[in-house]
């Protein structure tokens, strides 16, 4: 048969090598003490774990030399072993005393029944006083096998429910990614993460002045040679000390074939806008090759240029934007990653975070004139997730941990309440508050109580009982066969059990 092996520290106490019981798969557990430090010493330690891997129907052997440990786990009728080499399947067997071979005394010679009697022997076996003798011996006879029935075979069974206490406890269990197994201060959380994906568009609420109308006027054209220099229309002009400003001719103009002739002709500023409007004499180059043989002037400021205000992108535009639509794929992930989990497992509300930006573009650029400004964002959202099912045994796990050496929880009775959502204490773990409470009682020493009633009345054990251990209600003892007037001599025959023990 399987045997699962399970060694102890020398810090381990009661409640770790129950937790670490209940890991066990195998019907067997054989549990390995230290080398060194001595651990579970109590006699008590060792029944409630053999009770309670009966309870999860496995049988615990030991490895252990401590001479405490054998004496008691002997009582228990635990198997013992010196080491791991010496486990065999004839040790998990409790062993059974054989009973000493009575040698009869030394003495005469049986009788020969066989020869046949004289008369005289017959005349003495038909004596009175032999039949009386007889008589006794089957007597006794019948008298030793009425014992031997009375003593094997009455059996009772006592149910007793001791006085309970309220153990009441309010407890913050933490919710980390990092535990793996549930523990009596923390139970297992992980990160559920979802892409989502999503576009907003807004309007703007900033402003810009951009170009309206374009800046016109005249320019006089003089003639640095001896012939005539045609100036044709959309002849680019400049002002050197104004930038990119660039006018261009309207008309074709001609100046006449002497030095220093001038020439006017209308021009118009090539970009619309105030930066158009320039005062006299702004304008003095002409690009191209024309520019050897021709210099240019303005005369008159250029006029008529103008701005107009248009909505534009502000840099708020672009922060609320994306914190609105941040929060809109915010719940919808809240939505899906719950529609995802199994009915156990619930979603820590605000534990939600974006540890990557898939992507995210806008249709506009700040100060760029728009009516309206446009997001397309794609991240990855994470939120922590537990699992109902491991508040159970963290709570059970913390409120044993609080009892006394003497004291066990009532099976059956735990509850708690959970006082809070859970909310987020750092950026990787939760905590949740929850009130637990439960029924303890103290536990009773059995062996020493059966030795203590065995072989009285029923009415006598009950009072003994009563006076013994505080009881919620009077004990039952149910005797069988029922007409037996007394309990078991025999404390093996007498089977004592907590109410909530019994069928």
């Amino acid at each position: 048969m399987k045997v699962h092996i399970l060694h102890l520290d020398s810090h381990d106490d009661y409640v770790s090598t129950l937790d670490k019981l209940g890991w066990a798969k195998a019907p067997r557990v054989l549990i390995v003490w230290p080398r060194y430090g001595r651990v579970l010493t109590r006699r008590l330690d060792l029944v409630l774990l053999q009770r309670n891997a009966q309870q999860r129907s496995k049988q615990i052997g030991l490895v252990t030399h401590d001479p405490d440990i054998r004496a008691y786990a002997h009582d228990l009728g635990i198997p013992v072993f010196d080491s791991l080499d010496d486990i065999s399947e004839k040790k998990w067997h409790r062993r059974v005393r054989s009973r000493p071979v009575s040698i009869g005394r030394e003495g005469p010679p049986p009788p020969d029944y066989l020869s046949p009697p004289d008369e005289a022997e017959r005349a003495s076996r038909l004596n009175p006083l032999n039949r009386i003798l007889r008589f006794v011996l089957a007597g006794i006879a019948l008298f030793g096998l009425f014992l031997l029935v009375a003593t094997l075979v009455p059996r009772a069974e006592i149910t007793i429910t001791p006085q309970s206490s309220l153990q009441e406890q309010e407890l913050t269990l933490i919710l980390d990614p990092e535990i793996e197994q549930t523990l009596s201060e923390g139970i297992p959380a992980r990160w559920e993460r979802i892409v989502v994906e999503g576009t907003l568009r807004r309007p703007t609420t900033g402003s810009t002045s951009v170009p309206a109308q374009t800046s016109v006027g005249s320019v006089t054209f003089i003639n640095l040679t001896s012939d005539a220099v045609t100036v044709p229309i959309a002849t680019g002009l400049r002002a050197s000390e104004y930038g990119d400003i660039r006018f261009v001719t309207t008309e074709d103009v001609t100046i006449p074939a002497r030095r220093n002739a001038e020439a006017i002709a209308e021009i118009q500023a090539v970009s619309p806008g105030l930066a158009g409007n320039l005062p006299i004499d702004a304008i003095d180059s002409v690009e191209g090759s024309l520019g050897l043989v021709v210099s240019v002037t303005n005369p008159e400021a250029t006029s008529g240029g103008s701005d107009e205000t248009r909505p534009a992108v502000s840099s708020d535009d672009r922060i609320n934007l994306i914190d609105e639509l941040s929060g809109q794929l915010i719940s919808e992930a809240s939505k899906k990653i719950q529609e995802a989990l199994d009915s156990d497992e619930r979603l820590v509300e605000g534990s939600f975070r974006q540890p990557q930006t898939v992507e995210q573009a806008y249709d506009r650029q700040v100060g760029e004139p728009a009516d309206s400004l446009s997001l397309t964002l794609v991240i990855e959202i994470e939120g922590l997730v537990y699992h109902l099912d491991d508040i159970d045994p963290a709570v059970r796990s913390a409120l044993e941990a609080a009892l006394s050496e003497e004291e066990l929880p009532v099976p059956e009775t735990l509850s708690y309440e959970i006082l809070s959502e859970p909310a987020m204490l750092s950026k990787e773990t939760a905590s949740i508050s929850i009130l637990a409470q439960q029924e303890t009682y103290k536990v009773v020493d059995f062996p020493h109580i059966r030795e203590l009633i065995r072989g009285h009345t029923t009415e006598y054990s009950i009072h003994l009982l009563e006076k013994l251990i505080n009881l919620e209600s009077r004990p039952k003892i149910q005797i069988s066969p029922a007409w037996f007037p007394r309990l078991p001599w025999l404390v093996l025959r007498i089977d004592m059990r907590y109410d909530w023990e019994a069928e």
